[in-house]
């Protein structure tokens, strides 16, 4: 059996395989915490105070806990509610457009070989590869051209705006 790769390696040695893996342990727990910490600082500072997220103050947990920031949204405009329900359509639909699409096209891909399928795979490999902001413009130029701008008329066209994001 080869030796080779990080968790073959120190098999023998109790105490090097178990100070290797508090290290590989505590670099993760560094890196989870790094990555979560935008994600807990914004949810903190929605519950905190409306003058204190707009202003130059800047802490981690909020002075007070309050509603103050949702009650500032939700009285900004009168259509706030439906630009929540509408973000929640868009987003349901593109997951399970996306999951549709991407488990049809991952099962004919795995199960069915027919001629040019590699040549197929490697395209939408590729096309995966280009930024969603790259096409973002010519997307937003073709559904002006069909008069799709603000209308929920362009929804049929989502999976085929979703499979490049």
């Amino acid at each position: 059996m080869a030796s080779t790769g990080l968790y073959s390696q120190h098999l023998d040695n109790v105490k090097i395989r178990y100070l290797r893996n508090a290290v590989i342990a505590i670099v993760l727990t560094i890196l989870a915490a790094a990555t979560l910490f935008p994600i807990c600082y914004m949810i903190l500072s929605a519950f905190g105070p409306n003058v204190s997220t707009a202003g130059n103050m800047r802490t981690i947990l909020p002075s007070r806990f309050t509603l103050e920031s949702f009650q500032a949204f939700f009285d900004f405009n009168e259509h706030s509610l439906r630009w929540i329900i509408n973000s929640c359509i868009v987003a349901s639909c593109a997951v399970v457009g996306n999951v549709i699409f991407a488990s049809m096209a991952g099962y004919a891909f795995a199960k069915i070989k027919f001629k040019g399928s590699g040549i197929l795979f490697a395209m939408i490999l590729v096309a995966m590869m280009i930024p969603y902001q790259v096409s973002m413009f010519q997307l937003y130029r073709l559904m002006d051209k069909l008069h799709l701008i603000n209308h929920l008329y362009a929804f049929p066209s989502l999976p085929l705006r979703i499979a490049s994001a």
